[in-house]
């Protein structure tokens, strides 16, 4: 079984949630995904190529989240 991985940015005033075109992506077991989201999300509001500086973060509450869904995989999915 495949995982989708979709992280999001949110705005913590409005509740509004969006995610970045590179989203969703497959992966190959819960523990990539996992591991993944982990790691694109905090990329996503804190790497060196990130779009969100420390002052947008602090004035629209910025944060990250990801969900790791199960899909089925008949072999049409490529990773």
């Amino acid at each position: 079984m495949k995982f989708l991985l979709i992280v999001y940015v949110c705005i913590n005033t409005t509740g509004d949630c969006r995610h970045p075109p590179e989203y969703p992506s497959v992966k190959n077991s819960y523990y990539e995904c996992i591991h993944d989201g982990l790691g694109e999300s905090y990329e996503l509001l804190f790497g060196s190529e990130s779009l969100f500086t420390r002052e947008m973060i602090n004035n629209e509450q910025l944060f990250a989240r990801y969900t790791c869904n199960p899909i089925e995989d008949e072999g049409k999915i490529a990773t």
